[in-house]
């Protein structure tokens, strides 16, 4: 069959078009050059060492925006300014939250490696403004979450009105998060502000409850492979720790656990408010969980639990979690890492 010359030149101007369009659409990896799983992203596409904010509203209505002050660098004291607004973007101020296991503000930091973790608090003043300092051990990119609980909850019919009439602009306002992975951000995307607090802590359900995350680039180090695989024990501080799963955990699902302290027999002193405290991180540390053992809290100094708790812990998304235990023993606050793979 032969072709016309206009056949010939619509087709040339086809095969011509079809690696422009084929780059312009396939930049999801291209540009962010990782797998999920690896969570090799370097966030090449941040120029000036902190972040982007994304522009969307989310369930809490709580947003955190958080700011370096100077170089960080791994080893040293590094200092963050944290800027907590509402969905309306008034300032959230100290006394706007009531107390939440002892304090206003939970602030839990990990890098994206899930291995270096802190657990913080802060004061927010009337600008909403507060910071913090803390000694990041990696280059790595680090996720800066807040956990609390207000006095009274966000008043959501504007900020919901405001963000339909805003929808149409999403893609102008979601670029500063994106850089984090392409597959995970194809799920949890929208997850970078604003976090609900519904799947971590089932104390923390209610009224009032708050989350909200950012992050901050200490460097361009990847963050290393996590090996899928469960680990549920782990020593510190002296202790032998074992984390028992009661059934499978599931994305979007709670699981109950039994923690075994050995050699803790009823000498676990209280720590904000609670014998034990389990937080974790899904992938990248892009959703967190926040629990703290079933049955009565301490209510003084100088009571004292263990060595078996139980928790119910949920978790948003599917893939591989760190959990670190935080527990107070002889006086001296004891972490325990454990690695869980949370299913579909």
């Amino acid at each position: 069959m032969r072709l016309s010359l206009i056949s010939l030149a619509a087709l040339s101007t086809a095969l011509l078009a079809a690696p422009a369009i084929a780059q312009e659409h396939g930049h999801d990896h291209d540009d962010h050059g990782h797998q999920h799983d690896d969570h090799g992203h370097a966030h090449d596409d941040q120029c000036h060492g902190a972040h982007a904010h994304e522009d969307e509203h989310h369930p809490s209505g709580l947003r955190l925006d958080v700011e370096p002050a100077g170089d960080l660098v791994p080893g040293r004291s590094a200092t963050l300014s944290l800027q907590l607004s509402g969905p309306d973007g008034a300032p959230v101020t100290a006394a706007d939250f009531v107390d939440s296991h002892e304090r206003l503000v939970h602030v839990l930091i990990v890098d994206e490696g899930l291995e270096d973790f802190h657990h913080l608090h802060v004061e927010p003043d009337a600008e909403g403004r507060t910071t913090l300092s803390f000694t990041p051990a990696h280059a790595r990119i680090y996720r800066v979450w807040v956990d609390g609980r207000l006095a009274e909850p966000f008043d959501m019919t504007a900020a919901q009105s405001d963000h339909h009439d805003d929808a149409g602009h999403d893609d102008d306002h979601g670029h500063g998060h994106d850089d984090h992975g392409g597959d995970h951000h194809a799920d949890h995307g929208d997850e970078d502000h604003g976090h609900e607090d519904g799947h971590g802590d089932h104390e923390a359900h209610g009224e009032g409850a708050v989350r909200a995350t950012d992050w901050v680039r200490v460097g361009d180090e990847a963050a290393p492979f996590i090996i899928p695989a469960d680990v549920l024990t782990a020593d510190a501080g002296g202790l032998a720790f074992t984390l028992s799963p009661q059934s499978d955990a599931r994305a979007g699902g709670t699981v109950s656990m039994a923690l075994s302290v050995a050699g803790a027999d009823g000498s676990l002193e209280p720590h904000l408010g609670a014998y034990a405290h389990i937080v974790g991180f899904g992938p990248a540390a892009t959703s967190m969980a926040h629990a703290h053992p079933l049955g009565d809290a301490p209510l003084s100094a100088d009571e004292r639990a263990g060595p078996d708790l139980a928790f119910e812990v949920g978790f948003e998304e599917r893939g591989v979690h760190r959990l670190f235990v935080e527990i107070r023993h002889d006086g001296e606050l004891v972490t325990a890492p454990f690695t869980l793979v949370v299913a579909e």
